[in-house]
């Protein structure tokens, strides 16, 4: 469902009369969320408003070619210090983290999302679940209001849309979504360096985690399709992180054959956690993780996590073994 033009209106005015404004970045902390958020605070920051952005969680140094990155701050106490006039949260298909917040403040909230899982969380609600990214919504609702869109706030913008869409290559991109990177790119946004810092630049020890993982391919007998596994073992014998295993489902995804319909990557987690991220061609992974791991996300693009659970392998296949609940 597209946003009404109400929305965008009521959406404006509030926008237009508040002086204080907090940008709250959602924890997955990917680049759509990210680029979202940082296109608004250079857009909001030319509109001569007062801008400060918000984070639950450190963003590691895979997005710190983001321009404006190092003004996101992690410290709770400013929500309330601040006290601003509106709030502005974007790419948080759920508000889960935002409910503390929610129940405090007194000041009204804005979401922006093309989930379809959202449940409309906030005092306005500009969900477009026909758009590729959300990055799209914003830059949908920035031509409409006229709102000048500075350099920094493209290549902001532009590093939601090509990290959604896998530069444009996925079956979510719509003619908006190549209508919003170009006009960006207009705007003086760097393609190449969103393409090199976001898909390519690679470090060694990413290269050889991709290496167990393509190494590992094999036939997931839960959710189907192709899987692979990579255990903190893994992590620690090649002196990785997390980031460097990011994106390793929209790589297989695009690069296996026609006939792998569905693939997914399942990663340890510390505390006994295991992260998965599925994606498909065809079918509905968003419903399918969710009868089997909970979680949720698009129909071609989902992810899940499982709590007191590890890796182990059985011949040449991985599973999931739920262990006794972690204190």
């Amino acid at each position: 469902m597209s946003p009404l033009p109400s929305h965008f209106r009521s959406a404006k005015e509030l926008i237009d009369r508040s002086n204080k404004i907090i940008l709250i970045v959602d924890e997955r902390l990917d680049g759509d969320t990210l680029g979202s958020t940082l296109g608004w605070y250079f857009v909001l920051t030319a509109l001569g408003k007062s801008v400060r952005i918000w984070s639950s969680k450190e963003v590691t140094h895979l997005w710190d070619y983001i321009p404006g990155i190092s003004k996101i701050e992690t410290d709770f106490s400013m929500i309330t210090t601040w006290k601003p006039d509106l709030g502005i949260v974007s790419d948080s298909s759920d508000g889960i983290f935002l409910q503390a917040i929610i129940k405090t403040k007194i000041w009204p909230l804005i979401s922006f999302d093309h989930h379809s899982k959202n449940p409309g969380y906030a005092n306005l609600n500009l969900i477009d679940q026909s758009a590729a990214s959300t990055a799209d919504v914003v830059w949908t609702f920035l031509k409409w209001a006229n709102y000048e869109i500075p350099s920094l706030a493209a290549q902001a913008l532009l590093t939601g849309i090509f990290t959604d869409t896998n530069i444009f290559s996925s079956s979510n991109t719509t003619s908006r979504a190549v209508e919003a990177g170009t006009h960006l790119i207009s705007l003086g946004a760097n393609p190449k360096t969103i393409v090199q810092r976001a898909f390519m630049n690679k470090s060694l020890a990413s290269l050889k985690l991709w290496g167990t993982a393509l190494e590992r391919l094999f036939p997931d007998p839960v959710l189907g399709g192709i899987a692979t596994a990579l255990t903190l073992a893994d992590f620690n014998r090649l002196t990785a992180t997390p980031e460097d295993g990011h994106a390793i489902s929209n790589f297989l995804n695009q690069m296996l054959s026609e006939e792998y319909d569905l693939v997914t990557v399942y990663q340890e987690q510390p505390n006994f956690l295991i992260k998965g991220s599925s994606r498909s061609r065809q079918t509905d992974v968003a419903k399918l993780v969710s009868e089997h791991y909970g979680g949720g996300g698009h129909p071609l693009a989902a992810g899940f996590t499982i709590t007191n659970a590890k890796l182990i392998q059985v011949g040449n296949l991985w599973k999931v073994e739920k262990i006794s609940k972690v204190d």
